[in-house]
């Protein structure tokens, strides 16, 4: 599953969809992002995006197009560049009862850990948590959260907690 593009899986599912990039911080090094519905607005999916530090270097026509809202698969794959995800843990999680606000329910969402990588010599580009609303359904779910996968939703929930607030 892994050549598998999550917008491609989305898509198939929901119509064609656009990134809205959340939070990237000072750094450049991470950002939350929200997979959006075009049809409807419907937000299908939240992610948290740690960049392995040089990959900008590495790719800056790729970086350059995801700062400018093209999905990372699609970005690294309209300039040629194959695209890995390289999926560490994928399971359904009620997720913190804040995701509600973008999501709907919460109940048997699907989470999936992956690294990215890309390049003919599979650099790695980031780290990502993605969560997802229940009705996306991913074909291979299994297990429950790790420790630190459970802290970095508890992270993307701190966010968007803050966002409700200051909203």
């Amino acid at each position: 599953m892994s050549e598998v593009l999550s917008s491609d899986f989305l898509e198939r599912q929901f119509g064609p969809t656009e990134i809205e990039v959340m939070f990237h911080d000072e750094t450049g090094l991470e950002r939350i992002i929200a997979t959006k519905a075009v049809g409807d607005g419907r937000i299908l999916e939240i992610s948290r995006v740690v960049f392995e530090p040089g990959a900008a270097e590495h790719f800056p026509e790729v970086f350059s197009a995801m700062g400018d809202g093209e999905s990372m698969g699609k970005a690294f794959g309209l300039r040629g560049f194959r695209f890995t995800r390289n999926v560490k843990a994928a399971f359904t999680y009620d997720l913190p009862s804040v995701f509600s606000r973008w999501f709907g329910d919460v109940h048997n969402a699907t989470v999936i850990d992956l690294v990215a990588s890309a390049g003919p010599n599979d650099t790695p580009v980031a780290r990502i948590l993605e969560t997802y609303r229940p009705e996306v359904r991913w074909p291979y779910m299994q297990g429950d959260p790790t420790q630190e996968q459970s802290e970095r939703l508890r992270l993307i929930s701190d966010f968007l907690a803050d966002r409700a607030k200051a909203a």
